[in-house]
Formats: C-alpha cells, structure tokens, sequence
C-alpha cells in the first residue's frame, strides 16, 4: 500500500470521530434546552464542517460533506422542534433532510468510501427515519392521513429484508402505525398492524420467550414515558394473557405484584379507575394471604413497602373517582385509605417508609383541599413541606413539588405569601429536567390566578403565556394540565378585552374535556364560569347566565363550595344587570352561606353586590352593614387605596346616600376618586392592571353627584366643600381628570402617542418609541386563539416574543413612571394648566355621552361649570340621528334640513351655557359618543322663519369653532415646540379612474362594493369603477399658490408607492383630495382608506387603497393635513370609536398637528369652493379656524350652497399654531 493512500485512509477513519467531537458543544445546548445558542453553534459547525469536507480539497471524500449537512439538518430539525417551539421551521428543515435523504440513496453504493461506514444497511434505516421524522410533523398537527404514508413507507424500508432482521427497529413501528390508524378511526388497519407487532415480536424473538417478553415490556414501558396509555394498556394485558409469571419472574418472590400493580396503573393512566382500584385490591389480598404465611421474617418489611406503595395509588385512583362522579365518598374513602398509610408507616418504623411519609401527607392534603376543609389541609402540608426540605433540600424535585401544594393552600388565607412561594420556585426550578414540565406547568397556571386575584394582569398574562410555552397539547400525558393551562390562557385573553376568541377557546375546550374526560368532568367547573365571564363582558346576558347556572350545578354536585361561591355570586350580577334585583339579591345570599370557601377578593366583591341590592330593596341597614364588611375584609386584605375596592366603595355611597350620612357618602366617592386618579397616573405601590371598563361606572358614580342638577339640592355644593376640605384637589379639576378618563376613542389615543414622542427632543428616542407604539400595537393584533393545535404553539411562540421585544424597548427607553402598562403618562395637567392656556376669547365645551345620560361641562379662562341631565330615551342620539338624515340626498334632489331637531339639541348642548360662551369668539369643541358623528356648527339657536337656509341662527355665524380629541390634548398641542413653517406644501389628487364623473353623492356607494379580494387586497378592477374626480386637481393647484415650494401629485403620480417613498416630514401642510372610505361601511373592508391610482395588479403594499394601517407608518410633521375626501372624520369600525376616530386618527399618530376632515360625502365642487375661499381668507391675517368659518359663511349666504351639506362637511380638529 503507497503512503498516499495510507494517508487517505486515516483521514476518513478519522473525520466523523473529530466531527462529533466538534458538536458536542451543540448537543449539549440542546440538551440543556437552549434555543439560540443551540442554533447558533449548529450553523457554526455546520460551517466548519462545509469548510473541512470540501470535496475540492484534497484526501476528501466527495460524498462526505452531503453525509454531514444531513445530520447537521437533523439536530437542526431537534432545536426548532423541541428547544424553539419553532413547529414550522422544524417542518420545512425536516422535509429538506428527507429531500437530501432521498437523492442520497439514488448515489451507487461504491461512490462512497468503505471508511464511513455508509453500507446499504445504513443508507436505508437512515431514509426510514427521515421518512417517519416528517410523519410525526403531520400527526402532530392532526394530519393522521398524510403522516400515516409516511410511517408505512418507513415500514416499507424497514421490512426489506437485510433490515428486517437488524437489531430492534420494528420493535415499536408497527404499534405506532396501530395506533395512527387507531385515532384516524381505522379500527380494522389498526388491529392488522398490532397484530403484525405480535407476529413480529414473535418470530423475532420467539413466542413466549423471555426475551419475547423483555422486548414486549420494554415497548410498554416506551409507550408509557411518551404517553401512548392506551398503547401500553394493550400491551399489558397481551403480556399478562400468555406471560407465565413464576417462569419468567425466576428470582423474584414479588413477580405477581410487579405485573399486576403495572396492569392497575394501565388502568389508572386509561382513567379506568374501577378496573385500577380492584387490581389494586386484588394485589392487597395477595400481600396479606402471603404476611399470613410462617418463615416471611426475611421480606416482611419489602411487603410493608409494597403494601404502603399499593394503597397510595389505589387511594390516589379512588379520589379520582370523585372527579368523574361527584360523590364525596370516594374523597372519605381516599381520606381512611391515607389515614390508614400513615399508621402502617408509624407501626412499621421503617426508615425508608417514614422518610417519604411527606407523599402520603402531601396527597392527603390534597384531599382535605377538594374537601374545601383548607383548615385541615394548612398544616398538614406544611408539615409535609418543611420535613420534605429537612430530609432532603428545598432544590429537591419533590420538594419542590410539595411547594406548590403548600402555596396553592397558602393562598386560600394569604395571597401574597402564597405568590411569594411560588416566586420562589421559579427561582429554584430545574430548567432542564424534562420530566419536571408538569411542575412547572401547574405553578405558573397557580402563580397566575394568585397574580390575577391580586389585580396585577399583567404579571399573570407573562406567567400563563409561559406555561402555554411549556406544554405540548398533543401529548397525552398533560391532557389535564393542558385544560388547567389554557383555562388560564383564556381568561386573560378576555381581561385584554379579546372576549370572542376567549369564548371560542372555552367552546373548544369544552368539547376537548367532554371527549377525553366526559361530560360531567370536574374540569369544566371553571371553563363553564369563566366562559359564562366572556358573555357577560359582551353583554350577552342570556349566554352568560346559561354558563354560570351550569357551573354552579356542576360546582355543587362535586362540592366545591370555593367554586360555587363564585358562580353563584355571577348569577347574581347577571340577574342584577337584567333589572331582576329581588333574584339578584337572593343569589348572593346564597353565595354568602358558603362564603368562608371563597378568596377574599371575591368576598369584596359579594358584599359590594349584597350592599346594592338591598340599598334598591330599600333594606338601607342591611345594606350599610353589608358594605361596612366588605370593607374591613379590603382594609385587611391591600388597604382602601386598591382598584379592587371601587365596586364596594361605590355600593357603599348609594346607601350612605339614601340614608342621609353624606360626609360617609362624600368620603366613599373621594376614595374612588383617589384610587382611579392614582391608578391612571401609576402612583399606585402595587402593580396592578385593569381594563378601564371595569372602573367606568364608579367613574360616573362620582360625576353624578359633582355634578349641577336638577331638584339636587345642592349637593354638589356640598360635595365640593367636603371634597376640596379633604384632599388637596379641587373638586372642578377631579371632574376633568375623570372626563379626561372616560375619552378612550381611537382618535384620542393616537393623538396622545404623537403627543408622548415629543416627550423626548431626542430624534432617537423618539423613534424608539414609535417602534415601541408599534411592537404594542402588533402584540394587540396577534390571533390569540386558533382551533389548529399547531397553530396555538406558533401564536404563543409569537406572544412571548412579542412581549420580549416590548419590555427590552421599554427598558432602553428607562421610561419608568411613564409606563404603566402599555399606557405612556407623557404628563399629568390639572384644570388650571388648561385655563393657562386659553385666552380670554375662548371658551371650551366638553361633553360625556352615555346612553340617556349625558355629562358635560365649560372651562373658561376664570371660570368653569359642570352639568348632568338625564333622559328617560336616547335624546341626544336620536337628535343627532335625525339631522344627519336630513343632510343628504334622497332620490337625487337635497333633503329639507330639520332645524326642529337642530334647535332642541343646541338647547340641550349649548343653551346652559349661553353665559359663558356668548361674548367668546372661539368655541372649542370635546366631543364624545354619537356626539362626535355631528359638526356642532349646524346647530341653531332658534328655528328660522320659513325655515330659511340663509339665516343668522347658525352657531357657526355667532363663532370659531375647533375640535380636539380630549382636553389634555388642546392643552399639549398649544404647548408643543411650534414647527418652523417651511412654506412646503404637497397635494395628492384626481387618482386616475373611470372616465364617467359621478352625478351626485350617492352613486358612490354602487361604485365601491365589494372593492376587497382576500388577503385585505383592493380589487383594482373595482376601484377603477370609482368616478374621476378631475376637479381635485384644480383644487390642490388653488391651495398650493399659497405657498412658497408645492409638490403636486395627480393622476398616475398620485399611487401608494409616491407617498410611501416621498420624504413627507418637509411638508408643512399636505392635503388629499380623493375619495375616502370608511370601515365596515362596505362587505369585506375592515379599516377606512384613501383611493390612489391603484396599479396594473395589486400587491400588498400598492393595491390603491391607503389604508388607516399604512398611514400610521407615514413620517409627518405637519402642522396641517387636509382630508379633501369623502368620510374622512367617520368611525373606524372598532367598537370603541364613533365619529372622529377614522383616519383622522392615524394622521395624528402619523405627526399631524391639525386636520380638515369631513363628516359626510363631499360634493366636489363645494369643496373646491371652500378650500379655495378658506385659503384666501388667510391672506387677509385670519386664522385658520377663522378663515374656514369665513368660508362657511360665504356659502350660507350664497342661495345655491346654502344647505350644510355643502358648508358643514369640513370641521377643523387640532391645531398647535
């Protein structure tokens, strides 16, 4: 042999063994979990090994590097699966192994070196894996059809005949493929391929040998570890129908009770607790037929041990039994049985016995726990738990285990030391011990109910989402832990105000506990509440009560007085809500006999129920007392200053109120002043989270009483005087606070992001926080419910990372205080900084609209004043309904005007405070509700004669008028740093369309149904259909001779792709002139747009359609934005937002600071007129608002544009200049 090929030789020898000792560092990354790091290693390796086998080099095998980018993709396909959660990367990897795998095999055999090993034998077993590796992608997401072809080619390889009879691989194949068919619901290919796997077993290994019998307990023992129960329930009695226990068990005097006590826990993994427990009791009578015999001195003690092992899981299967039927007897037998266990252990003074003597405790706990007899189950764990830790160390899995027995106990009687415990096993958790997932799945399901009793949401929706993260719900050995799990998921996803993807998870998860437990399952006691929960929020009454009376009924068949309080007491609200007091009250006296059962939050809760009802039943003592309790039990349990409370506080200030005790009233409602003011500015000590809607009422409980009214003698004088005697607030500044609360429209919000960048003169910080404005938003649109398992594991994947991208932001910004939640406090102002700001001539009216109540109020430079009235209908609603009607078009001639509903809803608006607003030359005008659907200018003050168009009744003859979000955003907007006017105008206009200009407004809505395609892609077929407006043009050229520098874009310039690439921040005022379109108003359009030129074809990102989405991602700095289209100051869709939230809203978020928006469909040659006269009339030293009210005026008096359909579209909402 020459020297070259020796060398040769040695270095294929050589090569796989350096290799893997080269990715060793990568295996062990797996092993341990990690997800990047693994990752990261894989491609360096692969890399290395790219660089190392390249077949150009010389002494280099060609073959050798195609060997290793499979096995590299392999361990690849292992981190995306298991470390990851990646399932569609994994997927997508796996099949390109088996691509690799494939197009290997078709290599001839003598094209690869003798060195690797590589033979005929190799090359197929690996093809079979690679096979069965992506079947399992399909069977996991429930594909059984296509993952089942894939495992029966992998048998096809396997049986060739050099395989077949090759070590152990079909060992389990065959039972697996049994089992495919088996949930595909082929019975008949299910028992063929079992009864290949016996045949197979047989003829390998011999029938009845004892290897027969050692390979078929090993397949029990696979199937069990994985969690194939039923698998291993078969293979078990197949062993113990032909298995000769004292041949095969030769040396071993406890044979029968190893066999057997497998078989009962078959049985208990299968939940055939009958068949368990009587397997059970067989094996018992078998150890005391055997303690009866002479001369047992020498296994006396491994028969204590045996029978000490037996009763624990009989009595665990009998307790189960409760689960499936609800009879507590089964709970006193379970009880006796582990009594009984604890004599046995102190008699026998065995070591062994007595060292885990903390099991028994921790199960008879347990027992005590689903007894509801928590006084008995406290210090029995805790015993348990403290010698757990003397015995062995508190890091100790079992231990640890007894840690969140001992905290979900603890918890019943003190919520934070139980939160503390279960903090503290996430401190001591292993990471990596795969079999402790269970563990760590059931206490951050504990931790986040506690978290979420104590009110902070946020840190339980971060503990849920991770336990979600953790498990795997396809395995069927967490199929409980998996219902407890997403319980929890569901309930938050509701609290973050989701409530229709929180009802579709709990229907599912319905039907997944009456398919795998039964109907009558203990574990749909909390589903049925909680979904009963999701209904109420959405005011569905009839549904919610349907889910909770089925709760209860379930709660008190198994006795579980905790959870029957619970449902119960929402009974009770539900009937509240529904004006059935009398029922309501009795329900909460039904939860009130049980109510030592419950958390002490829920009893808040239930005396503040309890509290209200009898104040309406007119029981005012009772009622006084109930309340007074509630209250003690809140002092105690996180003090009177906790979001929590606001329901008792505010039942509390009904009663005090028909009793006359107004100092106790007044102070009830300073709380709840106290703990909303402080808890929407983040002053809270606690970290607590809440919906605003779960505070509102209490909000208006307040505003009612501060309010002016009529026949109140005078209370809010007195309210004033006890309020401002005991706070440091005034009582006009705790109005605007709380209004100011109540303003959650979209508009409002986005106007407040805008507001909140210029927080930071930082232009990097600044863009920081529109990435994190951004990142939230995403987080809020992620599905958070999906019925495909495979989906579910991608959309938590996709939570947790978007939760971390949001924390690492906020942590970069160092925001602190300024974050609460998701909100940003970019300030905290009070009425005097508003008053500061405006000037003498201004007034500002601002409104609350709610139902038949409307609150609302005028601030002034000096003065202010704050009014309720109610209405026993929706008055202001139907008014405003009734005068959009008469501004419109019926059968192509102009609608009368109704100046009857006009003038009755300037009474209602604007008549109170005719002494503050008449000498004042600008109104600013917060609207909210119906009211922001409505320009105020089209109100008059009086019918004219002859219902004369051209009169002098108008509000806008009498004054300025400007709209703003809110009134903290009037305030900001003036104090922002003013933008240098750059003299920089842009218009964008007359989109190329169809040739055939549209007659009159109404033809619009012919022109654009249907314009969406799936996928949120316009139909550009259908927006050609849209009529030209070719009047837009000269509009835009009008406007743009007013200033110094104009960009014009019209017809094919005028696209999606020329505003997203234009750098708009120059522009000073920018103006489009096109047709808008308003959310929902069409089929299949879900948010509003502006019409561009749409494209040859349509794409995701030009389909010529500027959605509401794509402006918000627009650069603005602006101080004017000009909406010459149709609908622009329309709703959004959302159920939120009325009126202004459309897209005015995201040009604010964009960098707007003013729009011109419209109210209805424009008439283009009104607006060409307007705009052009509102222009001019700026030449002339005019501001703004008072050039556009010049305009307005021009064309009131002017017969032929003399209805407000021409004038009155076009209302200006901002402005900081």
């Amino acid at each position: 042999m020459s020297p070259k090929f020796k060398l040769i030789l040695i270095i294929l020898l050589i090569a796989p063994f350096n290799s893997f000792a080269e990715f060793q560092k990568e295996v062990r990354l797996i092993d341990s979990g990690k997800c990047e790091e693994a990752l990261a290693e894989n491609k360096l390796t692969s890399l290395e090994q790219e660089e190392k086998f390249n077949p150009k080099k010389s002494y280099v095998g060609k073959r050798v590097i195609e060997l290793f980018r499979i096995y590299s993709l392999n361990r690849k396909v292992n981190i995306l699966k298991n470390n990851c959660k990646r399932i569609d990367e994994a997927f997508e990897v796996a099949k390109k192994s088996l691509k690799l795998e494939k197009e290997l095999y078709k290599v001839p055999s003598n094209e690869f070196e003798k060195s690797l090993q590589y033979n005929n034998f190799q090359r197929r077993k690996n093809l079979a894996d690679a096979h069965s590796r992506v079947g399992d992608f399909y069977n996991d997401a429930g594909d059984y059809k296509t993952g089942i072809e894939y495992y029966k080619k992998n048998i096809e390889i396997y049986e060739s005949i050099e395989l077949y009879n090759e070590g152990n691989l079909l060992n389990y194949n065959y039972s697996i493929l049994a089992g495919l068919f088996n949930r595909y619901g082929d019975l008949k290919k299910a028992n063929e391929y079992k009864n290949k796997h016996l045949n197979y077993m047989g003829n390998r290994y011999g029938n009845k040998t004892k290897k027969y019998f050692d390979v078929l307990f090993d397949v029990y023992y696979q199937y069990n570890d994985q969690g194939y129960y039923d698998f291993a329930l078969d293979t078990l009695i197949e062993i113990k129908k032909s298995i000769n226990v004292s041949s095969y068990y030769t040396d071993d005097n406890f044979g029968e009770l190893k066999l057997n006590h497998s078989l009962a826990t078959a049985y208990y993994y299968n939940s055939k607790y009958d068949e368990s427990i009587n397997t059970h009791k067989k094996n018992l009578t078998y150890i005391k037929n055997i303690q009866q015999l002479p001369n047992i001195k020498e296994i006396s003690n491994k028969l204590i041990r045996w029978e000490v092992l037996i009763l624990n899981d009989m009595a665990l299967a009998t307790s189960l039994k409760f689960d499936s039927t609800g009879d507590t007897k089964f709970l006193d037998d379970a009880e006796q049985i582990y009594l009984n266990i604890l004599k046995i252990t102190k008699k026998s003074n065995l070591k062994e016995l007595i060292k885990d003597d903390y099991i028994t405790r921790d199960n008879l706990a347990g027992i005590y726990t689903s007894k509801s007899e928590f006084d008995k189950a406290l210090p029995i764990i805790k015993e348990s738990y403290d010698n757990c830790i003397k015995v062995k160390d508190i890091r100790d899995p079992s231990c640890l285990t007894q840690m969140i027995t001992y905290a979900n106990v603890v918890y019943i009687f003190d919520l934070k030391k139980g939160i503390s415990l279960l903090e503290e096993f996430l401190k001591l958790e292993p990471k990596t011990n795969r079999s402790f997932i269970r563990q760590r799945v059931n206490a951050r399901g504990s931790l986040s109910v506690m978290y979420s009793d104590f009110g902070d949401n946020k840190r339980s929706e971060e503990l849920i989402v991770e336990a979600v993260n953790l498990i795997d719900p396809t395995d069927t050995r967490f199929r409980d832990a998996y219902v407890l799990t997403m319980n929890n998921y569901y309930n938050q996803i509701g609290k973050s105000g989701n409530h229709q993807n929180a009802i579709n998870g709990y229907l599912e998860l319905i039907n997944f506990v009456d398919t795998n437990f039964g109907e009558n399952s203990i574990l749909k006691l909390e589903l049925l509440n909680n979904l009963g929960f999701e209904y109420s929020a959405l005011k569905d009454n009839k549904n919610a009560l349907k889910y909770y009376l089925s709760s209860l009924k379930l709660a008190k068949k198994f006795n579980q007085k905790r959870n029957l309080v619970t449902s119960t007491m929402n009974a009770g609200d539900i009937y509240f809500w529904t004006g059935d007091y009398k029922k309501s009250n009795e329900y909460y006296k039904q939860a009130l006999e049980i109510i030592e059962f419950s958390s002490q939050k829920t009893q808040i809760y239930l005396y503040a129920g309890l509290s209200k009802t009898e104040t309406i039943l007119e029981n005012y003592d009772q009622a006084l007392a109930y309340g007074n309790i509630g209250l003690k039990i809140a002092k105690n349990f996180h003090g009177i200053n906790h979001p929590s409370n606001l329901q008792l506080l505010d039942s509390l200030a009904l009663v005090n109120g028909y009793k006359k005790n107004y100092d106790k009233k007044f102070q009830n409602l300073t709380n709840i002043y106290n703990i909303i003011d402080d808890y929407s500015k983040g002053y809270l000590t606690e970290n607590f989270n809440a919906d605003p809607n779960e505070y509102f009422q209490q909000i208006y409980s307040f505003l009612y009483v501060a309010a002016e009214r009529i026949n109140n003698n005078d209370e809010h004088i007195k309210f004033k005087e006890y309020f401002e005697k005991n706070t440091i607030n005034t009582i006009e500044n705790a109005v605007f606070n709380l209004t100011e609360i109540l303003r959650t429209t979209k508009v409002t919000v986005d106007t407040n992001k805008m507001l909140q960048r210029n927080f930071f003169e930082d232009e990097v910080k600044q863009s920081k926080l529109r990435l994190l404005e951004k990142k939230i938003e995403d987080y809020s649109n992620i599905p958070k419910y999906a019925s495909n398992q495979q989906e579910k594991k991608e959309i938590v994947i996709k939570l947790k990372k978007s939760k971390g991208e949001i924390e690492k932001l906020k942590d970069e910004l160092n925001l602190g205080k300024l974050i609460k939640g998701d909100s940003f406090i970019y300030q905290n102002i009070d009425i005097s900084d508003v008053q500061n700001t405006l000037k003498d001539e201004q007034a500002i009216l601002y409104y609350v609209n709610y139902p038949n109540n409307i609150y609302y109020g005028v601030i002034t430079k000096d003065k202010s004043k704050f009014l309720y009235k109610y209405h026993k209908e929706e008055k202001i609603s139907s008014l405003i309904k009734k005068i959009r009607k008469s501004i419109n078009y019926d059968n192509g001639k102009i609608s009368k005007f109704d100046f009857k509903s006009s003038s009755e809803l300037y009474k209602e608006l604007i008549e109170p405070f005719t002494n503050y607003v008449k000498d004042k030359k600008d109104i600013i005008i917060v609207p909210h509700g119906s009211l922001l659907s409505m320009p105020f200018e089209v109100l008059v003050n009086k019918i004219p004669e002859d219902n004369l168009l051209n009169n002098n009744n108008w509000l806008i003859k009498k004054h300025n008028i400007t709209y703003y979000p809110s009134i903290s955003s009037f305030h900001a907007l003036k104090k922002l740093k003013k933008i240098k006017f750059k003299g920089y105008f842009a218009g964008f206009g007359d989109p190329k369309l169809s040739q055939n200009n549209k007659k009159n407004i109404s033809n619009i809505k012919k022109d654009v149904s249907k314009i969406f395609l799936r996928g949120g892609i316009a139909d550009v077929n259908k927006i050609r259909q849209f009529a030209e407006l070719p009047k837009t043009a000269s509009e835009l050229k009008s406007i743009s001779k007013y200033f110094n520098k104009n960009d014009i874009y019209l017809k094919e310039d005028f696209t999606e792709k020329s505003i997203k690439s234009s750098k708009l921040e120059k522009y000073s005022v920018l103006s489009f002139a096109t047709h808008g379109i308003v959310a929902n108003e069409l089929s299949n359009i879900n948010e509003p747009g502006l019409i561009t030129t749409p494209p040859a074809k349509g794409t995701i990102d030009d389909d010529g359609v500027l959605k509401s989405s794509e402006i918000k991602n627009l650069k603005l700095d602006a101080e004017l934005v000009i909406l010459s289209a149709c609908n622009t100051a329309s709703g959004d869709g959302s159920s939120s937002a009325e009126g202004l939230s459309g897209l005015t809203s995201s040009f604010f978020y964009a960098g707007a600071r003013s729009l011109l928006v419209s109210h209805w469909y424009v008439e283009d040659e009104s607006t060409v007129e307007l705009m052009e006269k509102t222009f001019d009339n700026l030449n002339n030293n005019l501001s703004l608002s008072e050039s556009l009210r010049s305009s307005k005026i021009s064309m009131i008096q002017n017969n032929s544009t003399s209805h407000p359909i021409f004038w009155a579209p076009f209302i200006l909402v901002g402005g900081s200049n």
